[in-house]
């Protein structure tokens, strides 16, 4: 949902839709590069910490993404 929704948000914003996808597909090849590091520390401290803190992250990264009029 964040592609589809967020691609249409940049070209609203004025960011190329090409540039958009060149980030967003970076982005996706970083996150598939970390997992095995964010399982590593899940299963060093639990699932449920690191899942908190990766809703807490996720929750700041999007207030950040999506400004408050």
């Amino acid at each position: 949902m964040l592609n589809v929704y967020g691609l249409s948000y940049a070209v609203a914003r004025g960011i190329a839709a090409d540039a958009y996808l060149v980030i967003i597909s970076t982005v996706t090849a970083l996150g598939l590069l970390a997992q095995p590091a964010w399982a590593r520390l899940s299963d060093r401290v639990g699932r449920r910490p690191v899942f908190i803190g990766s809703c807490l992250a996720a929750a700041g990264l999007y207030f950040g993404y999506l400004p408050v009029r």
